[in-house]
């Protein structure tokens, strides 16, 4: 230090007076290298705005801070195309999509780590590391043997630097498609010590040396910056009114605790030669000049490391002062340092001078003086003659404050995970009312956790076949698994008697009641195993558990999967905003589909095998059978069709099909005699003869099953059994 060297210089020359005034030549000289005058580092708004400017100075970190940091590297944009369906009977769309690797140079010194990262104000990544979109990602902490990123180096070649002692971060393919297609701002929670930070261990990290003073100043986290110590120390002596002095052996950094003399009161007032002037004479600013208010900037760990801003305002005209801390610390912590500033910049505007022999300059250097048992600041020294002449202002500090104070609200982003990617294939029947010309097999993806956005679809035909791309899937589905096995109900009427229990994949999903008037237009469809019903009821009973009644059963033509239920069978909402229509290549017996989110490293993969349910013609209804007074038997159905679901005119529905034709299987028991006949009108006339031959080979009951023969397929059968 300064001081150090010229009080040995001073000694040398001048002995101990010489000690003494190379002391306090050293004294000013520490001063005015350490001692901030004026604001020169960081602001705020610097540490929120990302830059890649050539020759930027990189803020040195302590504690936990929010910063934009310094784009030093970056790829150009690297296109991908993709074809994805539009649905049937319409051609497939070019989807282009945008990724790039950048590096963001953060601290200046090492750090501990990285904890949430924001990319346009939208959390990227939350507190337990989970990224909510598809990109690589590594820190470089500024270690001393950190070793070259490979990913620069592989573009950058030999010359690519380490940055050691710097620390940085490295996106690789970021995926650009929830940013307009375009490299977004971000901002880090950069981890730089475990916990706060004091300012003492700011002031030994940035000078190097050994300090002595108790600053009792504690902050979430602080951004250093500026072209020499004083511009990074600047901002912490907008709110402390930090002292500095050097006794030639240690520098003394502090408040109210440095080093202080106290003046005899019969030494006050000395001239050259004499004593007795004038001994501690004061004067006050101008009214217009003292500070009325005070605004303190900083930034607010309890909002995100937003913007905060306490202001003490005490209703009178005068200064305004306005401080721009770049640290981190809570509202109540700011709203005490904005209120001591406040009183300190008015005690400021009081001064006065002291006059002393010329014995007081070996006790110097000395950052306060007692004088008629009042602490005074030293804010200036001279030499007059043979005395010293000192300018002063009082000095005192304000308990920190204990009222707590409200530091705002913000409307923040759920750090939400994303959890793994749930996947399920479904061969549908018709779900419009227009009939389908191709199968109707969907994918529905959602995730085990709140914050799943979405997730890369690709497909095969086949274990054999090569993968290709399907876009990405659609919004999350509302799908989990039945925990009781559904018991059977009819069709025709609402089923008030079974109740469905759900369990949904997270809490965050939900399910509504619907009307009796909405359930008869279509709403509340759902998937059930293999069978498509509807609930007007539903009833959260649990965290992601409901209960849904009031149903619907067997609809789009799924009333013989009634039977078929189980525990644990799969539960899938269709809402059309959640399906993605998948093609099915022609004559495939097997399609395979893979999902692939944040949360699934190896991707997720559905496979199905046999498809068509939409094609398949809808099982007749009220088979009958008539015994005649001839002793013939009239057989006759009601077909049914795949185009409309609801009977709105009182006329017969269209066929939907090429042309209208049966297939109906008769089975003689316990003889097991069989007619197969296929006819083009919905009944058949079983004459006395055939009768007559079943009953002589022992047959006493006939079990019918009738199929509707479509364009694509044949129906389930409509049976019936009845005596002969």
């Amino acid at each position: 230090m300064a001081t150090l060297l010229l009080t040995a210089v001073g000694s040398a020359i001048g002995g101990p007076i010489g000690a003494a005034i190379g002391a306090m030549a050293g004294q000013r000289v520490d001063q005015a290298l350490f001692a901030p005058k004026g604001r020169q580092g960081a602001r705020l708004a610097d540490l929120a705005v990302q830059a890649s400017t050539y020759g930027a100075s990189i803020p040195r970190l302590y504690g936990r801070m929010r910063v934009s940091g310094t784009v030093i590297w970056a790829t150009d944009l690297r296109e991908e195309r993709q074809k994805v369906s539009q649905g049937k009977g319409r051609p497939k769309a070019t989807v282009y999509s945008y990724s790039a690797s950048i590096a963001v140079l953060l601290s200046a010194r090492p750090i501990r780590g990285i904890g949430r990262i924001w990319a346009d104000g939208t959390l990227l990544r939350g507190a337990a590391g989970d990224f909510k979109i598809e990109t690589g990602f590594r820190v470089h902490s500024g270690a001393p043997d950190q070793p070259v990123d490979p990913l620069i180096a592989s573009a950058e070649g030999a010359a690519t630097p380490a940055y050691r002692g710097r620390a940085y971060a490295v996106f690789e393919d970021m995926a650009l498609e929830s940013f307009g297609n375009r490299i977004p701002n971000l901002s880090f929670e950069v981890l730089a010590d475990d916990g706060p930070v004091g300012v003492a261990d700011v002031l030994v990290d940035l000078v190097g040396g050994e300090l002595e003073g108790n600053l009792g100043i504690t902050l979430d986290g602080y951004a250093a910056d500026g072209s020499s110590v004083a511009a990074a120390l600047a901002p912490l002596n907008d709110i402390a009114g930090l002292d500095w002095t050097d006794d030639g052996e240690v520098l003394h950094v502090g408040r109210s605790d440095l080093p202080s003399t106290l003046i005899a009161e019969e030494d006050l007032g000395a001239a050259a030669g004499l004593s007795g002037g004038p001994r501690l004479p004061q004067k006050r600013g101008a009214a217009e000049s003292l500070a009325a208010r005070v605004e303190l900037g900083f930034a607010d760990p309890n909002r995100d490391y937003q913007l905060g801003l306490q202001s003490i305002d005490l209703h009178a005209s005068g200064q305004v002062l306005h401080i721009d801390l770049p640290g981190a610390l809570a509202a109540d912590n700011a709203a005490h340092w904005a209120r001591e500033r406040l009183f300190t910049a008015r005690r400021e505007t009081m001064s006065a001078e002291v006059r002393l022999p010329w014995r007081y300059l070996a006790a110097w250097p000395a950052a306060s003086l007692v004088v008629q048992s009042q602490l005074w600041r030293i804010r200036s020294v001279a030499l007059d003659g043979m005395c010293i002449v000192a300018s002063l202002s009082p000095r005192s500090a304000m308990p920190l404050a204990s009222v707590p104070v409200d530091g705002g609200r913000i409307v923040a982003e759920a750090d939400r995970a994303a959890g793994r990617t749930m996947l399920h294939l479904a061969d549908l029947p018709s779900v419009q009312d227009a009939a389908a010309s191709a199968p109707l097999v969907v994918a529905a993806a959602a995730g085990t956790a709140p914050g799943w956005r979405s997730a890369v679809l690709m497909q095969r035909a086949g274990p054999t076949a090569p993968w290709e791309d399907l876009g990405r899937t659609a919004a999350p589905a509302r799908m989990g698994i039945v925990r009781n096995p559904l018991g059977a109900a009819s069709p025709h009427l609402m089923d008030v008697r079974n109740a469905l229990t759900v369990e949904l994949l997270h809490d965050g999903m939900s399910l509504l009641n619907v009307s009796d008037d909405a359930l008869w237009t279509g709403a509340n469809l759902a998937l059930v195993g293999g069978e498509v019903l509807q609930f007007g009821m539903a009833e959260r009973f649990a965290p992601g558990r409901w209960i849904l009644s009031r149903l619907l059963r067997g609809r789009r033509g799924t009333e013989s999967r009634i039977t078929d239920h189980a525990a644990q069978e799969p539960f899938l909402l269709l809402d059309p905003e959640t399906l993605v229509a998948l093609s099915v290549p022609t004559g495939a017996s097997s399609i395979d589909v893979m999902a692939k989110g944040v949360g699934d490293p190896d991707g997720v993969t559905a496979s199905l095998t046999a498809v068509g349910a939409a094609l398949r013609p809808l099982s007749p209804v009220h088979l009958r059978a008539m015994p005649l007074s001839d002793g013939t038997i009239d057989l006759q159905w009601t077909r049914r069709s795949r185009e409309g679901w609801r009977w709105l005119d009182g006329i017969e529905v269209p066929i939907a099909e090429e042309a209208e034709l049966y297939r109906i299987e008769i089975v003689a028991l316990p003889s097991a005699q069989r007619i197969d006949v296929t006819l083009a009108q919905p009944h058949l006339h079983l004459s006395a003869a055939q009768l007559g031959d079943m009953r002589a080979a022992g047959a006493t009951s006939l079990t019918i099953s009738v199929r509707q023969i479509g364009r694509f397929a044949q129906s389930d059968p409509a049976t019936k059994a009845f005596p002969i």
